[in-house]
């Protein structure tokens, strides 16, 4: 994977002539194992010399966030890079679950089962999260935290940073965070606490309340509820275009495919690249030249495409008219797509049949090139990921035009 070594030495200064005047913060959402995915996209702001003062997170994001906050990064990325699910679960669920099989039981079921049952015991990941969590680290460090659980017991939002927390208590405090339907009761002193992503999955509103001026919220699009917040606000929401994977996926594989791309969604966000799948340099000028292309395509040009062979209206009519609205419902753009949208979005199609590595940023041309000479691969059916069917009839139509304007 690339470095951030794109990133200007200039932009680096004045993050820290500014640094005075910014108070900034990440709010991570709840997912349960999607939350590597935070990890990821903090780690592309840190490298990059972005300093925060505050993070706070909702379920798994409060334990993300609780890592961050004492200055344990290292230590969170590396955990996600190994943990298991057996190391949070006993075998009792893991059995009901069929892990081993990967996630081929009836799930739904089994949810149903282990909530009627009362439910999974949650000891053992209390006891992981204990083992991990220094709170006097994190009371000390001058990072602000927060997290959001609700209380049953007095039905009642809380919304609470560090101080608090009474003393001693942060631990069960980040377990009322992450405590999903599925766990047992978990009472804090004489109340009964339940996920806080039934009332604020991502608490930006927390941040903007204390005055923060640059946010940068990271989501899963976990289960849970997305409060509107102050439009007005700085913030900056970064998330994947891809699926994450189960809640309850908790595996170093899946892990790690998901602190790459958050890696690479962080870098987008700071460059501001392009692309959906891939991600892009200069792209807004470089798409032009092949859009222009596109437009000079000739018919004697169209007579390669299958599509257009037996045509007896003018083929580039039946192009504008109807092929290209056809490929832009095909690859998800919309109604109303540019056609710099087509064209990157049959770029990184073609890239994707290509297996070209995803994780690198790319100028375009280099990016362009690697369309020209890498060649086509039998590639597995990533609909499940990137939402794409390569088994479509307008997958040939996508490759035919790609070997015409690049």
């Amino acid at each position: 994977m690339q470095v951030i070594s794109t990133i200007s030495g200039a932009r680096k200064v004045a993050n820290k002539m500014e640094a005075e005047k910014i108070k900034r913060g990440f709010a991570l959402e709840g997912g349960g194992a999607k939350g590597s995915y935070h990890m990821g996209v903090c780690k592309a702001f840190i490298e990059s010399g972005y300093e925060f003062h505050g993070v706070v997170g909702t379920s798994i994001g409060a334990i993300n966030a609780v890592m961050l906050a004492s200055g344990e990064f290292e230590k969170a990325l590396e955990l996600w890079e190994t943990v298991g699910i057996e190391q949070l679960f006993d075998q009792e669920f893991l059995d009901l679950l069929k892990i081993d099989q990967g996630f081929t039981g009836n799930i739904t079921a089994a949810l149903k089962k282990l909530v009627s049952d009362r439910g999974v015991d949650h000891s053992r990941i209390k006891s992981f999260l204990s083992s991990y969590i220094d709170e006097e680290k994190v009371r000390t460090s001058g990072i602000d935290f927060g997290l959001v659980t609700f209380s049953l017991s007095e039905r009642k939002t809380y919304e609470i940073f560090i101080d608090d927390i009474p003393e001693g208590k942060l631990v069960d405090y980040i377990l009322a965070s992450a405590k999903l339907p599925i766990f047992t009761p978990l009472h804090v002193d004489d109340n009964r606490f339940i996920d806080g992503g039934i009332i604020n999955n991502c608490p930006i509103n927390m941040l903007i309340d204390q005055g923060y001026n640059e946010i940068i919220a990271i989501r899963t699009k976990g289960f849970g509820v997305f409060r509107r917040y102050d439009k007005k606000a700085n913030v900056t929401v970064i998330e994947s275009n891809e699926n994450l994977g189960h809640f309850l996926d908790f595996n170093a594989e899946n892990a790690k495919l998901n602190i790459k791309m958050g890696y690479c969604d962080g870098l987008k966000a700071i460059l501001n690249l392009a692309g959906n799948h891939y991600y892009l340099k200069d792209a807004d000028t470089m798409l032009q030249p092949v859009i222009q292309k596109l437009f000079n395509l000739t018919e004697t040009d169209l007579t390669a495409v299958n599509h257009l062979k037996r045509m007896t209206t003018p083929k580039k009519r039946v192009l504008f008219e109807q092929l290209i609205p056809e490929l832009g419902e095909y690859l998800r753009l919309g109604r109303n797509f540019t056609y710099e949208e087509l064209v990157l979005a049959m770029s990184e199609y073609t890239a994707l049949r290509k297996n070209i590595d995803r994780f690198e940023v790319y100028d375009f041309n280099t990016f362009c090139n690697l369309l020209k000479t890498t060649p086509i691969v039998k590639t597995n059916n990533l609909l499940s990921r990137v939402g794409i069917d390569f088994s479509d009839r307008r997958s040939i139509l996508v490759e035919e035009m790609m070997k015409l304007i690049i």
